[in-house]
């Protein structure tokens, strides 16, 4: 008990109350403690009890202070299990055990509401006038919690049967418990117990996937636990305890400073050790990516990742050449286009030249002719005005 209050007020946390809640936060110390206060309470009903009594039996103190012994050597067995963490193969499992019990209360929960909905109506049928007694109690609780592990208590489920061994069951009602307790062990045994065996079966393959860190982080967990602790046992661990007290003195008087490990780091100890940590697994990467890289599978790899890459870019280029393929058939299509205008165009001249050409001679051939017409007239002349508007007027028609 004096070990374990040295180490609440000699740990690094700042104010009493966090150096508790610090030392708590490890369940094991939570069963060093309650350990401890059953030892006492076991020790002062042991010693408390009438030493001139020679009927032990009948002295209930001292029968109260021997069972609490009995239950005090649990958790001094539980604590034996700190030491199996620092083995490789034992210590994921204790932690998975640990998880597995921690994250059960649900389920747990769930199933003690289906055992309660059970037990009391089957308890009320089978035994209508039972005063109420501890007993009682017991029995609805724990008669339908020994069905999980196989216990049906066979001689109840059909009182009234004609080979029944406990005919004085049987009354009004008694038909329902076969039927109650068939539906109670469909729930709890197959759908409750299935479910609570599928999460176990979860948390192990979660902890054995990380095992190997989980062995690391409580080899870590023990080493920072036991590093300070004495090495003598009680009794001779005041010798220890002397020890320390003289060391702190010395240390005061000199200012020297631990080098020790330490709980609760200062803002420059904790930028020296995220800088460590970068630094740690930068080369951790490098080292790793320099082993991928010089084995033959890694060679492969590396080879099929740049074949790969090599195909993306052709299959880029390709796709490129096609799109100017495309562009310049589009563009061939456009040229042929415009020459068809063009033709069509230098046709159209054509034609409206020769009609031009036409309409030209043929005005020609009008105005020699209405000459040679005036020429055999003689004298009559005709006016040039009216030559001149009737060309106009033809012209124009």
């Amino acid at each position: 008990a004096l070990e374990k209050i040295r180490e609440v007020f000699m740990s690094e946390a700042g104010k009493t109350k966090q150096k508790i809640k610090v030392w708590f936060s490890d369940y094991l110390n939570i069963s060093d403690t309650v350990a401890i206060i059953t030892f006492f309470i076991g020790f002062g009903l042991r010693f408390g009890a009438s030493h001139n009594s020679f009927n032990k039996d009948k002295d209930y103190i001292f029968i109260a202070g021997r069972i609490m012994y009995c239950l005090n050597i649990i958790f001094w067995y539980v604590r034996l299990m700190d030491f199996l963490n620092v083995n490789q193969q034992a210590g994921p499992y204790v932690l998975m055990i640990g998880k597995m019990v921690a994250n059960m209360f649900y389920i747990v929960v769930i199933m003690a509401v289906v055992l309660l909905a059970f037990g009391v109506p089957r308890k009320a049928i089978l035994y209508p006038h039972e005063k109420p007694s501890w007993s009682l109690a017991a029995d609805i609780v724990f008669r339908p919690y020994w069905m999980i592990y196989g216990e049906m208590f066979a001689y109840e489920i059909n009182a009234c049967a004609n080979d029944s061994v406990t005919p004085a069951l049987c009354g009004p009602g008694t038909w329902l418990t076969p039927f109650l307790q068939g539906v109670y062990v469909f729930v709890e045994y197959i759908i409750m117990v299935n479910l609570l065996i599928a999460f176990f079966n979860n948390v192990y393959l979660q902890g054995m996937t990380i095992s190997d860190i989980l062995w690391k982080y409580q080899r870590y967990h023990f080493i920072m636990t036991h590093y300070k602790k004495p090495v003598l046992p009680p009794p001779l661990i005041i010798f220890n305890y002397l020890a320390s007290l003289i060391s702190c003195i010395c240390k005061r008087s000199k200012k020297v400073t631990s080098h020790g490990p330490k709980l609760f780091l200062t803002e420059v100890d904790q930028k020296k050790l995220h800088d460590f940590e970068a630094h740690c697994i930068e080369i951790y990467f490098s080292e790793k990516q320099y082993k991928f890289n010089s084995g033959t599978e890694g060679r492969i790899q590396v080879t099929a990742e740049r074949v790969e890459q090599m195909c993306i870019q052709i299959k880029a280029v390709s796709d490129r050449v096609s799109y100017i393929k495309c562009s310049l058939n589009s563009l061939d299509s456009q040229i042929g286009h415009l020459q068809d205008l063009s033709a069509l165009t230098v046709d159209t001249l054509k034609t409206l030249t020769a009609q031009k050409a036409s309409e030209a001679s043929k005005i020609h051939n009008e105005i020699t002719h209405e000459l040679s017409i005036s020429k055999h007239l003689g004298p009559k002349l005709v006016d040039d005005s009216y030559l001149r508007s009737a060309v106009w007027t033809k012209n124009s028609s």
